[in-house]
Parts: structure tokens; C-alpha cells; sequence
């Protein structure tokens, strides 16, 4: 009885494994097409790109997909010339743009891997540490 228990409960976590890397192949799948449509668009209708770009979770994926994702999201930001404003690097896939607001803290034009960073969210310099001119 206890080797029955044993291989279903081995044969359960085997499924599990090939359920995981079915779903992490899927999203690989779903993120290299949206790469490609963002590329295909990004000088055109670089708002467009952002669109596609900013809802995507770069963690789990492959490093070189993330990092292509992550590296022409930055370049879409750069396309805007926006003047004063900071690239926020808030660890790999993660990351944001923003410029001064007028009461002194920095507002969120553009995030990616960073879901509770919305455009027009506000945060105090205090919090943005490490961040980098955009330029």
C-alpha cells in the first residue's frame, strides 16, 4: 500500500513538472511574439509598443527573451526624448521611466515587471535610489 502511495505520488508530482514547463513554454511563446510585434511597430507607434510591452512579466522567462523585452522597452522610452527624466532599475525584468512632477516627487510615464507601477503613479525621490538620467 505504501509503494501504490509512493509512485501516485510520485506520478502526480511528474505531471505537475510537465504541466509547469507547458505553461513557462507558452508564456515564452506568447512573449517572443509579442517581441516581435513591438519590434515590428516600435519607431511607427511607439505608444503602441509601451501597450504591448508594459503588461508582460519578464520574470520566469528565458534571461536572453527578458532581456531583449526589457531592452527595447528602455529604447521605446528613449524614442520620447522626454527631458529630465530617470530610468528606475528595480532588479532584473523590472524597471521604470519617469520625470520631476512639479510638487518635487517623480512620476511614473512608463513601468515593466513592475505591476503596481502605473503611468501617473507618484513616488517620493527617497524611494527611486539607483536610479539613472534616461539619456
Amino acid at each position: 500500500m505504501a509503494r501504490l502511495l509512493a509512485a501516485e505520488r510520485q506520478e502526480e508530482a511528474a505531471a505537475a513538472a510537465r504541466l509547469r514547463r507547458r505553461v513557462a513554454d507558452q508564456e515564452a511563446q506568447a512573449a517572443a511574439a509579442v517581441l516581435r510585434d513591438a519590434r515590428r511597430i516600435h519607431r511607427r507607434e511607439p505608444v503602441a509598443a509601451l501597450t504591448l510591452l508594459e503588461p508582460l512579466a519578464l520574470e520566469g522567462l528565458p534571461e536572453e527573451l527578458a532581456r531583449h523585452l526589457y531592452g527595447l522597452w528602455l529604447t521605446v522610452c528613449r524614442r520620447f526624448g522626454l527631458l529630465a527624466a530617470i530610468h528606475y532599475r528595480a532588479g532584473a525584468g523590472r524597471g521604470a521611466v519617469l520625470i520631476p512632477a512639479p510638487d518635487g516627487d517623480w512620476e511614473v510615464v512608463s513601468a515593466i515587471g513592475l505591476r503596481r507601477w502605473p503611468r501617473g503613479r507618484r513616488l517620493a525621490a527617497s524611494a527611486l535610489r539607483g536610479a539613472r538620467p534616461l539619456g
